[in-house]
């Protein structure tokens, strides 16, 4: 019953993340998008090297998408 509870919880979760999402890409804001699949999810008892390379990773996105000329940015952002 718990794992189905929790699944449960963490499909509404990334529904409303992706609204979130949407709504903030078609007001106008950039987003850099970072794989997260190599952790269980994102709770307060992640051990602290997934949290360190979801840190590392994020810069790392981050940097690479912010280096982009802007209507290179534009258009990678808007087709992730």
């Amino acid at each position: 019953m718990v794992e189905i509870v929790t699944r449960i919880m963490e499909s509404m979760m990334s529904a409303n993340e992706s609204a979130h999402v949407d709504l903030g890409v078609r007001d106008g804001a950039m987003m850099a998008f970072v794989e997260t699949g190599y952790v269980d999810g994102l709770d307060r008892n992640m051990v602290l090297a997934d949290r360190q390379r979801l840190m590392d990773d994020g810069f790392v996105k981050t940097a690479a998408v912010l280096a982009m000329p802007t209507k290179s940015l534009q258009n990678a952002l808007v087709s992730v």
